[in-house]
């Protein structure tokens, strides 16, 4: 009898220290690509979005969808954006591939920080690459120049410059 409350204790404990919590941060999605165009690119390229989000205080943020569910891409890029990032200042390049359509979207002072030319350049720097992941790298690569020039060429200046845009 006491062998088995014994044992019946042991597999208790044990149970719940593999069911303890993890409290580990989950890391922030930049790059969605529901088609899997961008492989194994894709932590990479994420890690290099946060590093912009971190740099410069600002998202630039990439994705791909297969529908937009009949809303169109820039109500659904404007919801993608809101539940990922919230009203965080920042740009999404979208595209959906039922609707064949692009859009780039952008929230907060990023719509006053990109004008029409950097929008053009940004899509430029994305639409030239014969790959989904060099175009992303690309956009991602040109987005982080323009943040950089927009600040004098200084990273510390440069959040500085997103704070301070006028909305």
């Amino acid at each position: 009898m006491k062998k088995r409350f014994l044992s019946m204790i042991l597999s208790l404990l044990l149970a719940l220290s593999a069911a303890s919590p993890a409290f580990a941060e989950e890391a922030a999605l930049y790059i969605i690509d529901q088609k899997n165009v961008v492989g194994n690119a894709l932590a990479q390229l994420n890690q290099q979005a946060e590093e912009i989000k971190d740099t410069y205080g600002m998202v630039v943020s990439w994705a791909i969808v297969d529908s937009t569910g009949g809303t169109g891409t820039a109500a659904y890029a404007e919801q993608i954006y809101q539940a990922c990032y919230g009203d965080a200042d920042g740009i999404l390049l979208i595209f959906s591939e039922e609707d064949a359509e692009w859009y780039l979207y952008q929230s907060g002072k990023a719509d006053d920080l990109f004008s029409s030319a950097d929008e053009d350049a940004l899509w430029e720097a994305y639409g030239d690459c014969q790959y989904y992941d060099d175009g992303v790298e690309a956009y991602l690569n040109t987005a982080q120049e323009m943040l950089e020039a927009k600040a004098g060429g200084s990273s510390s200046e440069a959040a500085e410059t997103v704070e301070s845009a006028e909305p």
